[in-house]
């Protein structure tokens, strides 16, 4: 999940009414309200999260090799989700989504600019930044 499913919430639109009886007992579609379009975009408009917002987030960067080696030893009972397999894949998932590269490949669109322009995934920290956010960033080595 990422940090904008997390704090932007994409409401439901306006839901279809159940059929109705009619006067012979059957059922019909329920007769709709007409929605105005801009009433309509605006209600779909995604809605940020404030109340669980944060003022300041850390990140604390480091060797993947630290964190196996963290995993390997716990205790088999408080190793729920570091399981080998599983920590091999959100490392995986995480050093693709934060990797400083999707900038460039940003930067360098062809369409950048342009009014429907693809919009491209950018590391964890530009959110952050874009919603002005004080990221402190921590080189971490486990001591």
């Amino acid at each position: 999940m990422t940090a904008e499913q997390v704090f932007f919430v994409i409401p439901e639109g306006p839901k279809k009414k159940p059929p109705v009886l009619n006067e012979e007992g059957e059922l019909v579609p329920a007769e709709e309200e007409p929605v105005d379009e801009e009433e309509l975009k605006e209600l779909l408009k995604p809605k940020f999260q404030k109340h669980i917002y944060p003022d300041s987030v850390i990140f604390m960067r480091g060797e993947d090799d630290y964190i196996r080696q963290f995993a390997k030893r716990l205790p088999a009972s408080q190793n729920i989700k570091w399981d080998v397999e599983n920590l091999e894949r959100r490392l995986r998932r995480y050093n693709e989504c934060n990797d400083l590269e999707l900038f460039i490949a940003a930067n360098n669109a062809p369409d950048l600019g342009l009014p429907n322009a693809k919009k491209y995934m950018l590391p964890l920290t530009r959110f952050f930044q874009e919603n002005k956010t004080e990221i402190f960033e921590v080189d971490f080595d486990g001591n």
